[in-house]
């Protein structure tokens, strides 16, 4: 499983390269997200006193985004090149934005494998749209994203600010029990593909 972290680091280290010369600017602990209307992240942005307690005050009853949770717990497992990490508890947060629309919020992703942990830090999906699926609600997108640095108590090496624009699918489908969540990072130049499957074993009641 050590092969895993070897190709993960050769993910992060190889892409930081990458970005050197004309992008290295760019780069940082801080980076400004792009904003062109065009579906990028603004992982800037604030979201809610109260991170996946809702984002709005609107009465949401009997719409899309009330047939969701605040926050899930589950296992999740991360697969680099087809090789997998061993899975671990994870929770993610869904801010609802309106009756049709949420944040998603991975908070403080790490790469487990055994005892060795990898930092990654946290990923933001704004603005997602909500489409129904029978007793459950779907939603996906597909967008350029800056992961920003995890909770600091936990660690300051956190390796996802280096990385600059992460290109990032997610598709989900839920309700207030469950959630089933796929993500895909696609390394085109790398020939690195990294894929995310997290899966509930119970909700985290708010």
């Amino acid at each position: 499983m050590r092969n895993l972290y070897k190709t993960f680091l050769y993910v992060c280290c190889a892409t930081l390269l990458t970005a050197c010369g004309d992008e290295l600017e760019e780069l940082g602990y801080t980076p400004t997200a792009i904003n062109d209307n065009s579906h990028t992240a603004n992982i800037n942005t604030p979201t809610t006193d109260n991170e996946g307690s809702g984002g709005t005050t609107d009465d949401l009853s009997g719409t899309l985004a009330d047939l969701l949770n605040d926050s899930y717990t589950g296992m999740l497992q991360v697969t680099v090149n087809g090789e997998s990490s061993t899975p671990v508890q994870q929770t993610i947060l869904i801010e609802k934005v309106d009756a049709t629309h949420i944040h998603f919020r991975l908070k403080n992703f790490l790469l487990v494998n055994g005892e060795d942990q990898l930092p990654v830090g946290t990923i933001l999906l704004e603005n997602i749209e909500l489409t129904p699926a029978g007793n459950q609600v779907s939603f996906q997108i597909n967008e350029d994203v800056y992961i920003q640095a995890g909770d600091p108590t936990i660690t300051e090496e956190w390796m996802g600010p280096m990385l600059g624009a992460v290109p990032v699918q997610l598709q989900g489908t839920g309700n207030q029990q469950d959630m089933d969540i796929d993500i895909n990072i696609d390394m085109v130049s790398l020939g690195q593909i990294i894929h995310v499957d997290f899966l509930t074993e119970g909700v985290t009641q708010p």
